[in-house]
């Protein structure tokens, strides 16, 4: 055999050999991704059941439109400083650690970085406590049609803390994440579900400002259990936390360089939702309510494909960004981006047809009214929009993250926002809260055309013409089941019964159909599920 036939066989071993491990990883994440989304989907159901004991007890009103204010400002800065900032510039970091330093070195960076966690969230909660009085309740009445500042400001003080116990929350399940440990982590947010589902079942005969008071206790009480929960994996994996504190730190210091952006990002993210539920407070009573409605129903295949997927990819994309493995890395933005559209586009078309529907049968009962589900489903209609948006912005940003470029979805966030502003002010006079909802879908599709732009100049192309293609087989097997569905629910009704079976119809039809087109990604994701090894993990 000749040289030249020598070096022939050996490429194509190599060839085979990348192939087999780009399949491997790409099994991997999405069976670590299917971990997330199952543990997600729970906390959803437990969430969906939260929120319907809410929408019983207290309907769409000035209570709730308070409540869910307060409760922004404590998501929001957990944002900032845990699930968003934190995490996103710990992981790359700590998996370095691990994988250059040692276990050792890794927890004492770990350690360093729970200690001045503790210590900053609690300064903020204590200035965020005694400044919430005069900042809410300092908003002009005259501005705020149907609101309560003085009851928000209240519910503030007593949800404040949870900053402190969520951060904590979400830097364990970044630790165990890079441990490649999802199962846990996945699970623990069921634990702020389940203290306010006791919290309304407990004081459901209380008056409605002390029923409202106690569930932002509850609100405290789950954040701790989510992070309380996750300690046990802390143990099982020996961690070796220490009581040390050294802002000087290499890696420390790193990790804060890595999220002073990425807090800006994050900042202008929540800004547009601080935004878009203040521009809710102007308009009439209930419009809060409905947008946080809509949006939990919007959020269930955002958290499920978007969160997930990116929650189980991004360790990957470190990984191969570390190594220079830059082929190995489009190829995995390519596949996450074309399961993302395989899930995302007909959960869109599915909530924009039987919406409504799906918002009568969960909510429509005792204090909330047939105008609260107008009012929910023209919101839910346009948020639907962007579902695809929302997750690609989230998948694209990790990919900047892994190369260590906090900056570029930065400036991108802030350009969004700026859009999102504009066409809020816009639409809102005619759409009233529809028009904020539409606003922040298209500012999302505006901010993932701008990251993919970008991504590909600096990376090279990811395979466009395959997502392409991919998108109008989805956009067909969607249409086709949204027809069936609506026909179905038509047909027998709009009640439980009717609409459970017109989503089962609708979601068979859609397999079949994208069997049918040939759509890779219905095919691997159910050759993969049906494997017993499938929903394993640590």
């Amino acid at each position: 055999m000749d040289n030249s036939s020598e070096k022939s066989i050996c490429y194509l071993l190599q060839d085979v050999i990348k192939f087999k491990e780009y399949m491997e990883t790409r099994e991997r994440v999405t069976r670590s991704a299917g971990i997330v989304g199952l543990g997600i989907s729970f906390s959803r159901i437990t969430g969906f059941l939260r929120d319907i004991l809410i929408a019983a007890r207290f309907g769409a009103g000035a209570i709730t439109d308070a409540f869910f204010v307060a409760f922004m400002i404590p998501n929001l800065l957990r944002d900032l400083l845990a699930e968003g900032a934190l995490s996103v510039a710990f992981i790359p970091v700590f998996t370095e650690y691990l994988t250059v330093k040692g276990k050792r070195e890794a927890w004492i960076l770990a350690s360093r970085i729970i200690n001045l966690l503790i210590i900053v969230t609690s300064m903020i909660v204590l200035i965020g406590i005694v400044l919430a009085p005069f900042v809410l309740s300092s908003l002009p009445l005259d501005m705020i049609k149907g609101g309560d500042p003085i009851l928000a400001a209240r519910l503030l003080q007593v949800m404040f803390p949870f900053i402190i116990f969520i951060s904590l929350a979400a830097l364990s399940m970044g630790i165990l994440n890079s441990l490649g440990r999802f199962g846990l982590p996945s699970f623990s947010s069921v634990m702020l579900n389940v203290a306010m589902i006791l919290s309304l079942l407990l004081l459901w005969s209380k008056p409605s400002i002390e029923g409202i008071i106690g569930l932002a206790i509850a609100v405290l009480i789950g954040g701790a259990a989510q992070f309380l929960i996750q300690v046990p994996g802390l143990v099982q994996e020996k961690i070796d936390y220490l009581p040390t504190v050294d802002i000087k730190d290499e890696g420390v210091k790193r990790i804060g360089l890595l999220m002073i952006p990425r807090a800006i990002g994050s900042a202008a993210y929540q800004i547009n939702i601080l935004i878009c539920r203040t521009l809710a407070w102007t308009i009439s009573p209930g419009w809060v309510t409905s947008l946080y409605y809509a949006d939990r129903l919007v959020q269930l295949p955002g958290a499920l494909f978007g969160v997930s997927l990116t929650t189980a990819l991004f360790p990957t994309l470190s990984r191969q960004a570390a190594a220079k493995e830059m082929d190995d890395l489009k190829k995995s933005i390519n596949s996450g981006l074309r399961l993302l559209l395989f899930l995302a586009i007909p959960s869109s078309i599915g909530l924009m047809t039987l919406g409504r529907h799906i918002i009568a049968v969960l909510f429509q009962r005792h204090a909330f009214a047939e105008m609260a589900t107008r009012n929910t489903y023209l919101a839910l209609w346009f948020y639907s929009l962007g579902i695809f948006s929302y997750g690609g912005t989230r998948l694209v940003s990790s990919c900047f993250y892994a190369l260590q470029d906090t900056k570029t979805p930065v400036m991108t966030s802030i350009l969004s926002m700026g859009i999102n502003i504009l066409f809020s002010l816009l639409l809102m006079k005619g759409l009233e809260g529809g028009g904020l909802t539409l606003a922040a879908s298209i500012s999302a599709s505006f901010n993932l055309a701008l990251l993919l732009g970008i991504l590909r100049e600096r990376i090279g192309g990811f395979g466009g013409k395959g997502i392409l293609t991919t998108f109008f087989k989805v956009l067909l097997a969607s249409v086709v089941m949204a027809a069936v569905s609506y026909g179905v629910v038509s047909f027998l009704g709009s009640g439980v019964k009717g609409l459970l079976l017109g989503i089962i119809a609708g979601v068979t039809v859609f397999f079949t159909v994208s069997k049918v087109l040939k759509i890779e990604e219905a095919a691997f994701l159910l050759k993969l599920i049906k494997r017993p090894k499938f929903f394993e993990g640590k």
